[in-house]
C-alpha cells in the first residue's frame, strides 16, 4: 500500500507558477476576503460583548439606586424587583422597619386618596343645591367640615387592605413553597417586606390612572381641551412606545423572581396552578355560603 507524501516546498512552487493567473488572482482575494469578514465577525462580538456588559452594569447601578431610594423602587419595581434585597430576617429594629412600610404604603395610597378626594367633591358640587333646599345651609355647611377628615380615613383603609392583602400573599407564597418542594418544612426565601412593596407597587400602578380620571371628572373644563390635544398629537403613542421597550425588562425581572423564588420553572407554574385552585375553592365556598 502505498502512502501518501506531503508535496514539498519546490513542488508547490512550480505548481503555483502552472496556475493561471486569474484563478491565482481569484484565490488570494478569497482568502483575503475571508480574512476580512472573519475580522468584522470577531470585532462585531467583541462590541456586542462590550453593550452587554454596560447594559448589565447600567442595571445593576440603577437597581442600586433604586433599593437606596423606597420611593422610587415602588414605580421601578417591576423591572428591578430583586428578591435577594428581601430576606426573611433582617438585623434592622422593628420600629425602623415600621416606619420604613409606613412611608412606602402612604406614598402607594396617596393616588387613591386624592382620586377620592376629587370624586367626593365633584359629588358634593352636584348635590349641594338640592342638599342645602333639603337639609339647610348649617347642616350642609356641618357636612363638609366633617368630609375634610375624610382623607385620613381612606389613607387608614388603604393601609389596612395593603397590611392584609400582604399577610394573604405571604402565607399564600409558604403554601406554595410547601407544595412545589414537597417538604412542609420549606421556608420561603422572602419575608413580609417584599410582598408589602410588591402589593404597594401595584396599588400605586392602578392609583394613577384612577387619578387622573378622577381629576378630569371633576375638571372636565380644563381637561376635555387638554386630552383632545393629547390624543390628536403624536405622542399618544409613547405610551405604546414605552411599554414595547420595558416589555422585556418586566418579563426579564419577572422569570427572574420566579427562579429565586421557586428554584424554576416548572415549580414556578405549579404554584400558579395551585394558588389558582385556591383562590377558585374561596370563591366557591363563599358562594355555596352564602346561599
Amino acid at each position: 500500500m502505498k502512502s501518501f507524501d506531503p508535496p514539498c516546498p519546490r513542488q508547490l512552487r512550480i505548481a503555483l507558477q502552472r496556475t493561471p493567473k486569474a484563478l491565482w488572482w481569484a484565490c488570494r482575494g478569497a482568502y483575503r476576503a475571508s480574512i476580512f469578514v472573519s475580522s468584522v465577525e470577531d470585532a462585531a462580538a467583541r462590541k456586542l460583548r462590550t453593550l452587554k456588559a454596560i447594559a448589565h452594569k447600567r442595571q445593576r447601578q440603577a437597581r442600586r439606586w433604586t433599593d437606596a431610594r423606597p420611593y422610587l423602587h415602588l414605580a421601578f419595581f417591576p423591572l428591578w424587583g430583586n428578591p435577594r434585597a428581601f430576606p426573611v430576617a433582617s438585623a434592622v429594629p422593628l420600629s425602623k422597619r415600621f416606619l420604613a412600610g409606613l412611608a412606602l404604603v402612604t406614598v402607594a395610597t396617596g393616588p387613591w386618596v386624592a382620586a377620592s378626594s376629587q370624586l367626593q367633591s365633584l359629588f358634593v358640587d352636584i348635590n349641594e343645591a338640592r342638599a342645602v333646599a333639603e337639609v339647610g345651609q348649617i347642616a350642609f355647611d356641618q357636612l363638609k367640615f366633617a368630609l375634610e377628615f375624610s382623607p385620613l380615613l381612606f389613607a387608614a383603609l388603604g393601609w389596612l387592605l395593603i397590611a392584609v392583602t400582604a399577610a394573604m400573599a405571604m402565607l399564600m407564597h409558604r403554601l406554595e413553597v410547601m407544595v412545589t418542594h414537597l417538604d412542609w418544612r420549606a421556608r420561603p426565601r422572602v419575608g413580609y417586606r417584599f410582598h408589602v412593596v410588591q402589593i404597594s407597587s401595584l396599588a400605586l400602578y392602578l392609583g394613577l390612572p384612577l387619578q387622573v380620571i378622577a381629576w378630569s371628572l371633576n375638571h372636565r373644563s380644563v381637561a376635555e381641551p387638554l386630552f383632545h390635544q393629547v390624543f390628536s398629537s403624536p405622542w399618544i403613542w409613547l405610551p405604546a412606545s414605552m411599554w414595547l421597550a420595558v416589555r422585556p425588562l418586566v418579563a426579564k425581572n419577572r422569570d427572574a423572581v420566579h427562579r429565586h423564588l421557586y428554584g424554576n420553572a416548572g415549580r414556578a407554574l405549579l404554584a400558579s396552578l395551585f394558588s389558582t385552585l385556591v383562590c377558585i375553592g374561596v370563591l366557591v365556598l363563599i358562594q355555596l355560603s352564602l346561599r
